[in-house]
Parts: C-alpha cells; structure tokens; sequence
C-alpha cells in the first residue's frame, strides 16, 4: 500500500465518522490535515509539501491524525451529548492512550482521531483538549467537498485567519514543540497565496490583526528566525544555494503578508 492509499483510507474513514457525529454536533476538522483535505478538494494530492519559485521542494509527507474539534449541544439537546462515545465505538472506535484520543484497525491502516471542545463549555462526553478559540472557529468554518472514492466526503475547515492563530497558537503551547506548525503556516501560505493571506488578514478584527501579526513576524522575519529553522527541518537534503533560497523564500512570504495587512486604504484622487 501506498502513502497515498493509506491517506485514502483515512479520509474514507473520517468522512463516515463525520456522517455519524454530525447528526449529534457541529464538527469541524483543525490542524495540518486541513491543507491536505483543501488539496483533495481542489483535485490536488494531499502530500504536504512546499515548492519554490526556484525549484526547492520542502516535504512533510501525508498528515495521518484527525483532529476534530466537537461543538457543545444546545442545552434542550444536552441529553444526546451523551451518546458520543456510543457512536464512536459503534464506528468501531476504542480508546487510545490518552483520553482524548479514539483509535481504529482498517486492514492495514492505523485510523487515530483527537477530540478537541470549546475552552468554556459544559462538561464532556468524553476526554477532549480544551482550544482557546474553539467558538470562533466553529462559529467560521467553512465547508468544502471532496470525492473520495464513489461518495462526496463534506468537511468543515477553519476559516483562514483562525488556521492562522490556531497554528500560532500550537507553535507555543505544544510541549515539546514540533517543527510541523511552522511548515504548516508556511505551506497554508504558499497555498493561499501571500496577497490573499495579507488581505484576509487586514479584513480581519483588529485585535486578531494585531495579535497575528507581530507573532507571524517573530517567527518568520529574519533568516535566523526559530519558523525558518522549523522549515528547514524538512529539506535535510538540501545544501548551499538551494538551503539558501529555501530560507529567502521563507522570509519573502511573510514581508509579503505583512506589508499587504498593513496597508491603509487611501482616498482615490
């Protein structure tokens, strides 16, 4: 089996998973595995990966975990909160190591789900991490459509500018920290296109604008900055030039949001 058919496999899975949670809650799909359901969406492969203008390509391969972030019930429908761990191990789901994970065996797949919840909320069915800005990125989801095999597979993604603060978010309070949420924001970037990012971004509410900006800059801003370093864990190969250029390109993206999200309208005349 393939990298690619084992994340076929998964998206399989999770598009039934989603059918059986979503008669329950609002569910929408976070972390890296958003760029790669957004890939298959627009008829692209799901492999994470990053390309140059000059040719350097950056892979982080194929995002195998499914987060999901689970909406509370309203509270006249409390009652079937309760039922969730039921329709996860009626999906033949059982518990993983830790509470907040549910695992299943496909023949030879290996399908692993988290569960994450609003920060402030009632209590849960089940284990789940509690995520600052769960409101609003249920409150903006969007959602998108893919084929996967014979059926369409509907998946609710976090807005933009909230895959933004989601992923800065993580690249602080993950312990120990990962390189992946810096690639992740770069390749969201490169995808998205930094015109667009910037733009989504100056539209967004000032205190998000304020917030991500700043963060994005220590990051990203200078070519010793600790996301470049990030990104660079996934080219080992590259050398020289070509580690070089990586690095340039890294930086230039993110000016490039910046400059655009700082932009002040001015009268025509």
């Amino acid at each position: 089996m393939t990298d690619r058919e084992y994340f076929e496999v998964i998206l399989h899975e999770l598009g039934l998973l989603l059918d059986q949670i979503g008669l329950l809650c609002d569910v929408v799909l976070i972390g890296g595995q958003v760029l790669a359901v957004e890939q298959v969406a627009a008829g692209e492969d799901p492999l994470l990966q990053v390309e140059t203008d000059t040719g350097q390509r950056i892979d982080r391969g194929y995002s195998l975990d499914s987060d999901l972030l689970i909406d509370h019930p309203d509270p006249d429908e409390s009652a079937r909160w309760d039922e969730l761990p039921h329709v996860l191990r009626e999906a033949g789901y059982q518990r993983g190591p830790r509470g907040y994970q549910w695992e299943r065996q496909v023949g030879d797949v290996y399908v692993r789900i988290d569960l994450f919840s609003p920060q402030h909320g009632p209590a849960t069915a089940t284990e789940m991490t509690p995520l600052p800005r769960g409101d609003s990125v249920l409150a903006r989801a969007q959602e998108v459509h893919l084929q996967v095999g014979a059926r369409v597979v509907k998946i609710k993604t976090p807005s933009l500018v909230d895959f933004l603060l989601m992923k800065l978010d993580a690249t602080r309070i993950r312990r120990p920290p990962n390189p992946k949420d810096a690639f992740d924001l770069y390749a969201y970037v490169r995808r998205k296109g930094a015109k667009i990012v910037g733009e989504a971004l100056l539209a967004a509410r000032k205190r998000e604008r304020d917030e991500a900006l700043p963060r994005l800059f220590e990051l990203f801003g200078s070519e010793g900055s600790q996301g470049v370093i990030d990104v660079l864990a996934f080219a080992p190969t590259l050398i020289g030039d070509d580690r070089l250029l990586v690095v340039r390109d890294v930086v230039r993206v993110f000016r490039e949001v910046r400059r655009v999200a700082e932009e002040i309208d001015r009268p025509q005349g």
